[in-house]
C-alpha cells in the first residue's frame, strides 16, 4: 500500500521580512494519508498544533514588525484578530522551537518506519519555512528535515482546477497558523481525489507512480 505524510505549516506573523519577521503563531497540521485500491485518498490519521510564540522576546532579539502589518491584522476576521491578540501562554522561542521539533520529530519518526516518504510543506516556503528555520537557529537547534522536503502547497495546487478547492467552513477561519495549515492539507487531499486531470500528477508527486 501507498502511503506519503504531509506536514503542513502555516505562521502568523507581524512583518512580512522574509527572514526575520516577527511570529505570533505556528501553525502545523499532520496527514498520514494512504492510496486505496481504487486510487482513492484517503486520511489514516491526522494531527494538529498551534504553537504561539512571545512576540516581545522576538523584537529583543531583532527580529522585525512592521506597522502596514499591524494594519492589516485589525482589518482581519475576529478569530484570527484573537490568536494573534492572546497574551498568556506564550512561549519563549527556545520553548516553542522545541515543541514545534518534537511534534514534527514524532511524525517524521512513525513515517520512517512505515518507509513513507515526508514532505514539509507550506503555501509559501521562501517565507513560511525561512521564517521557521531562522527560529531554530536563534534556539541553538537544526530543524530535523531537509531542504530538499520543502514544498509549496501553492504551487502543488495549481496544477488543479481552481473549482476543485473545497468550501471553507467557519471553523476553517482564514489567517489562523493551525486553521491554515489544516485546510491546506484538506485542499491537496480533495485535489488528489477530483477528477481534474491534474489530480493524476498531484498523486504521482506524492505517491510516486
Amino acid at each position: 500500500m501507498k502511503q506519503a505524510t504531509l506536514i503542513q505549516f502555516d505562521i502568523e506573523t507581524l512583518s512580512l521580512h522574509s527572514s526575520h519577521a516577527v511570529v505570533g503563531e505556528i501553525g502545523i497540521h499532520v496527514d498520514h494519508l494512504f492510496l486505496d485500491a481504487d486510487d482513492r485518498v484517503r486520511v489514516g490519521s491526522d494531527s494538529l498544533m498551534s504553537v504561539l510564540l512571545d512576540m516581545e522576546e522576538q523584537q529583543r532579539l531583532g527580529r522585525e514588525l512592521d506597522i502596514k502589518t499591524i494594519q492589516w491584522w485589525l482589518n482581519q476576521n475576529e478569530a484570527a484578530r484573537n490568536v494573534m491578540a492572546v497574551v498568556h501562554d506564550r512561549k519563549r522561542v527556545f520553548d516553542a522551537v522545541q515543541a514545534v521539533d518534537t511534534f514534527v520529530r514524532k511524525h517524521m519518526d512513525r513515517a520512517y518506519a512505515r518507509e513513507n516518504p515526508v514532505f514539509i510543506l507550506s503555501s509559501a516556503p521562501a517565507f513560511d519555512m525561512t521564517n521557521v528555520r531562522s527560529l531554530y537557529e536563534a534556539a541553538g537547534m537544526e530543524h530535523p528535515w531537509q531542504h530538499w522536503q520543502e514544498h509549496s502547497q501553492r504551487t502543488l495546487r495549481k496544477l488543479c482546477n481552481p473549482e476543485t478547492i473545497p468550501p471553507r467552513s467557519a471553523e476553517e477561519f482564514a489567517h489562523g497558523g493551525a486553521s491554515d495549515a489544516e485546510y491546506q492539507n484538506k485542499v491537496l487531499v480533495a485535489q488528489m481525489n477530483s477528477n481534474d486531470a491534474g489530480a493524476i500528477a498531484l498523486r504521482q508527486f506524492f505517491f510516486g507512480d
